[in-house]
């Protein structure tokens, strides 16, 4: 994919199982998902892998609401809405593993 290696997975319960034997360096993860939604993928995923980047996308509003309980936990994920553009997706990623400002 454009240079990076991915591991794409259907649930998060198995992205969480395959990242204690493949520690990512970015999550990307839909936020509505059953079982374990985006966010709570994405703290767990930080546990294990503090250095994980984490990038989040939604279509829903609802996942704003999610977003906003996490900050106050003390998780700050950012959460682009979709559709998004592969362009845009590429360059945020670039821009994250380059230290650049998104």
């Amino acid at each position: 994919m454009s240079g990076y290696d991915a591991s794409p997975h259907y649930d998060g319960h198995s992205a969480l199982h395959k990242c204690q034997s493949w520690p990512p360096d970015l999550l990307i993860s839909d936020v509505a998902m059953p079982g374990i939604n985006g966010i709570d993928l994405a703290i767990r995923i930080k546990q294990l892998c503090p250095d994980c980047q984490v990038l989040l996308l939604s279509a829903l509003t609802v996942s704003f609401d999610l977003q906003e309980q996490a900050k106050l936990q003390g998780h700050h994920f950012e959460i682009l809405a979709k559709p998004v553009h592969p362009t845009e997706l590429l360059a945020r990623l670039k821009a994250r593993f380059k230290g650049g400002e998104l």
